[in-house]
């Protein structure tokens, strides 16, 4: 496989005062407004919006077509990260390294995302993204059943709310074992619905949107990479009352074991 270089984005002597004025990302209006300007610059000045053209057959039914219109949305409203960052570096291991995490975000959208993950004191020069599309140079264009990344690239994996638009979710798993370090961290959200039949998926959204074997549970997700499951850090399961309401989030974080 073709590995992509993690290369930095601005030079390390740059870093302390950047990650001083990270702290300011922390401010929901400030980060919206960083990321609403250089979503402009990027998409209307520089014009460097791509779309990943590679096979996508473990890709979800109207995947590609559905984000890409969400894009301008999730500029501005994009905070559920914020579930995974918080107990992620709540961790002590981790918070007593921030600046040296390298950290890999799975399907963003957005810069707004990664504008997040480095509020809480990661290096923004150690932070990638990557998604089926992207404006930023900061994200990467590819598909996270076959990540463009060496083994054993990242301390910390985020995959929010992006698992479910898989139809080969034990693949994509797999592959974010493979880049993570060992004792690394992979943080996983996803949405939990009561609706599994397709039809039912089609009559209330009008199309079917994402995998055709989505997994509800905690313990599924994890199944297919249990050898290689050190740690759970942070479980969030779904409560009888969410059940009955028929959505709420899942929430996981996990050392690798290698």
């Amino acid at each position: 496989m073709s590995a992509k270089p993690i290369t930095p984005h601005q030079p390390k002597r740059f870093d302390g005062i950047v990650r001083r004025l990270q702290q300011f990302l922390h401010v929901n209006e400030i980060r919206q407004i960083v990321a609403l300007i250089r979503y402009y610059y990027f998409t209307r000045i520089r014009r460097r919006m791509q779309t990943y053209t590679g096979p996508n057959v473990d890709l979800g039914e109207n995947t590609l077509e559905y984000n890409l219109a969400k894009v301008r949305k999730s500029v501005t409203v994009n905070n559920r990260i914020l579930h995974l960052v918080r107990p992620v570096a709540a961790i002590e291991v981790v918070a007593t390294h921030l600046p040296e995490q390298q950290v890999l975000a799975i399907g963003p959208r957005a810069e707004s995302e990664l504008l997040a993950i480095a509020a809480y004191g990661f290096t923004w020069r150690n932070i990638r993204g990557l998604d089926l599309f992207s404006y930023s140079p900061t994200v990467d264009v590819g598909d996270m059943h076959a990540l463009p990344y060496e083994d054993s690239s990242f301390d910390i994996i985020f995959n929010g709310w992006c698992l479910a638009y898989s139809d080969n979710q034990p693949l994509a798993l797999q592959e974010m074992v493979r880049v993570a370090k060992p004792g690394g961290y992979i943080a996983i959200g996803q949405g939990y619905t009561r609706l599994t039949d397709r039809e039912e998926v089609i009559r209330e959204h009008g199309e079917f949107l994402g995998g055709a074997n989505r997994m509800n549970e905690i313990d599924d997700i994890l199944a297919p990479i249990a050898d290689n499951i050190d740690k759970i850090h942070f479980r969030h399961d779904i409560s009888a009352e969410d059940r009955a309401a028929g959505y709420s989030a899942i929430l996981v974080v996990f050392s690798v074991k290698k």
